[in-house]
């Protein structure tokens, strides 16, 4: 449980004990308190969805074809990129917007041409790799002015690289 959610929780006990004393007592007031209990008790309970960073691959997302994605969930926040399978699961390409656009888009394509080879890799960049056996690959940014190389993000927490179609440190 998070601070906020126990802060939450600690607001919504108080308001209750003052909604009670203050029903008791015949003031008015006890609706207000009844109303802050309710707010911070809601808040303190409920549970945030998962934050998705790739979608599963039954999903209708249409792989290896460039548009923007509201890849964490969160549709006001867009990212601009492509979906490729990996390992049967629908890995999100994260593309920069600049002026090396037109030159990370190629190579987006690149690794949606290539992704047997890139399962190759990553299956050997794991079994060399023991700490990230747990880890299931996330998203693969190609931000880097170094247009062949990408950052490789896993969940839980961790990072690595892509040069070319090679997983590495």
């Amino acid at each position: 449980m998070s601070k906020v959610e126990t802060r939450n929780l600690i607001y919504a006990a108080l308001c209750a004990v003052l909604f009670l004393l203050f029903l008791q007592l015949g003031i008015a007031i006890w609706f207000l308190f009844l109303v802050l209990a309710i707010y911070y008790g809601y808040g303190g309970l409920k549970r945030e969805g998962p934050v998705v960073r790739a979608v599963s691959p039954d999903s209708p997302v249409t792989f290896g074809q460039f548009g923007s994605y509201a890849v964490d969930g969160d549709d006001n926040d867009l990212s601009y990129g492509m979906y490729i399978q990996i390992g049967g699961r629908a890995i999100f390409i994260d593309i920069r917007e600049d002026r090396l656009l037109e030159g990370r888009k190629r190579q987006a394509l690149l690794l949606h041409e290539n992704r047997n080879i890139l399962e190759k890799s990553l299956k050997t960049f794991i079994e060399s790799n023991p700490e990230f056996q747990g880890r299931d690959l996330k998203s693969i940014g190609l931000h880097a002015e170094d247009l062949e190389r990408g950052e490789v993000f896993w969940e839980p927490d961790g990072y690595s690289l892509l040069r070319g179609l090679q997983f590495g440190i």
